[in-house]
């Protein structure tokens, strides 16, 4: 993502994803039902305030949508985790 949408972050990537941009390709990525096993969130560091955690937040709940979405699940349907 763009450095100002996360400030703090050790590794800022000029030309990177805007959030709306790497929200939309992940949505896109549900559609294709293609089996997504897995996501990680990183790069959300600690600041002077809670921006870049409000931020990794959102895309983190963003992810998790995109997740249940891909999975089928319905609202409220609860996660059953193969171990």
């Amino acid at each position: 993502m763009y450095p100002w949408y996360c400030p703090n972050t050790g590794t800022p990537v000029p030309g990177g994803f805007s959030y709306e941009q790497a929200a939309y390709l992940l949505s896109r990525l549900a559609e294709t039902n293609k089996e997504i096993i897995g996501f990680d969130l990183v790069e959300v560091a600690p600041g002077d305030d809670d921006w870049d955690g409000n931020v990794g937040a959102r895309m983190l709940f963003h992810m998790c949508g995109v997740f249940a979405k891909s999975q089928k699940m319905k609202v409220g349907q609860k996660i059953k985790f193969n171990r």
